[in-house]
Order: C-alpha cells, then structure tokens, then sequence
C-alpha cells in the first residue's frame, strides 16, 4: 500500500510539472517565470554580506509580533475555518484511494505526508527569504526551525478541521465528544476579549507618542496574555534562537507541541 501511496504522490507531482511546462508556450508565462528567476536571483540568491547580529530589543519585538500572529492564526482556524480544506482530496486522490483498503488513518497519514513536501518548500524558500534578517543561527537549524513553525500550524489546522467536520456531522454527540476543546476554546477567545479590552485603550495611547511596540510588549505582560501566547511562542521559538543552545532547548519544546 505504501508504493501504491508513493506511486500516486510521484505521478501527481509529476503531471503538475509537466502542466506547468507546457503552459511556457504561451509568452505571457514565460515572461512570468524570466522574472520570477530575476528575482529570485536579485532578493535571494545573490551573495550577501556576512549579517551581524540584530539588537536583543529586535528580535524580542520581532518574536513577540510572530506570536501574535500565529495566536491569530490558531484562533481563526477554529471560529472561521468554514470548510474543511486540510481533509480536501482531488478527484484522482477519491478515485484512487477511496475504493483501497484504506482506514481513516491511512487517509489521514497520507495527507500528512503530502503536506510534509508543500512545508518542506516552503520552508526552504523562507531561510532564502530571511537570510538577511540579522540572524547568524546556521542555516540548517533555521530551515529545521522554520520546519516545525510550519508543521505545527499544519497539524493544528488538520485538528481544527476534524473537530469542525465531528461537530457537523454528529451534532449533539460530537459537542460530547469534543466538550474540552469547546470549552478551552471559548475561554481562549474570552481571554482575548479581556486582553484588547485592557489593552485598546493603552495602545491608541502610545500610537500619538511613537510608543505602539512598547505598549503592545505590556499588553503581552498581562497573565491572561502570557497564557494565551505561551503555545504561540513555544512554536516560534526555534525560529528566533540564536544560538544552538537556545535553538535546541527552543527545538525540544516545539517537538512536543
């Protein structure tokens, strides 16, 4: 089953990339690819200068930003995840595999899989992107870094998914079923309210003084906020070591999660 499972992911990526070649005959997509290799050469592969490590203050606002991100980000994969995109299988994938004998496991594990080769591009393409970035952490160990940023908001959002789909099919036996992350969700979404109730004010404040970054690192400071954010810092963790020390005690927290 597994060469079944690899024949069709071979093929599938196969067939895109013949797709897309063929679709160079037309100027238009040429062009396209000509100046997407321009600036892939101009922004990311032209020989850099050495980069000197940024300011503390830097990357803690830095890392404090991506936090609140990837806390908004996990939050909307619950309250506006309309439909279930993660579980999505193309025609070929229903004709292929559905008629296997395939648990929802099995199926499970191979849209994981299939995720795994998106995530692992990605990630190649933002260590290019942040080379720049003032980070003097080797680039294997931000690639792993940026890696597990990616896989865990993958994972988050395949669990949110399955959740929604219980809940719709199940109705009154699926909220049952999933009553814990029901209600941590709401009490994550109260502490929010709270948090911007606090911190709004403070904020538009610091807005007329320059001192937005300053006022937000306080909302931060809050304990309701400090708990809300302590699932999104540990995730962006590895991603803002920089040392590997700090990347592997940051590494081993982002693994569990």
């Amino acid at each position: 089953m597994i060469d079944a499972l690899l024949f069709l992911t071979r093929s599938t990526i196969r067939n895109r990339l013949l797709f897309q070649a063929r679709r160079l005959r037309h100027p238009r997509y040429a062009l396209a690819l000509v100046l997407g290799a321009a600036y892939f050469w101009l922004i990311l592969l032209r020989p850099a200068v050495q980069p000197s490590r940024a300011p503390t203050s830097v990357w803690m606002g830095a890392e404090l930003v991506a936090s609140v991100g990837i806390l908004l980000l996990l939050l909307g994969g619950w309250v506006f995840s309309g439909e279930p995109m993660a579980l999505a299988f193309s025609a070929a994938e229903v004709q292929f595999l559905f008629p296997a004998p395939l648990t929802r496991r099995g199926l499970i594990s191979y849209k994981l899989f299939r995720a795994q080769l998106i995530i692992l591009f990605n990630a190649v393409i933002w260590v290019f992107v942040l080379r720049r970035s003032g980070s003097v952490l080797a680039a294997p160990l931000r690639f792993l870094g940026t890696w597990m940023l990616f896989t865990n908001l993958s994972l988050h959002r395949l669990g949110a998914a399955l959740v929604r789909t219980s809940l719709l099919e199940h109705g009154r036996a699926g909220v049952r079923r999933h009553l814990p992350a029901i209600v941590l969700g709401g009490a994550c979404l109260v502490a929010v309210a709270f948090i911007l109730r606090a911190a709004v004010p403070a904020i538009r404040a610091a807005g007329a003084g320059g001192e937005v970054l300053q006022a937000v690192s306080n909302a931060a400071n809050l304990p309701a906020a400090r708990a809300l954010l302590f699932l999104p810092r540990v995730i962006v963790g590895p991603s803002f070591a920089q040392t590997s020390w700090e990347w592997l005690r940051a590494a081993g927290a982002a693994l569990v999660m």
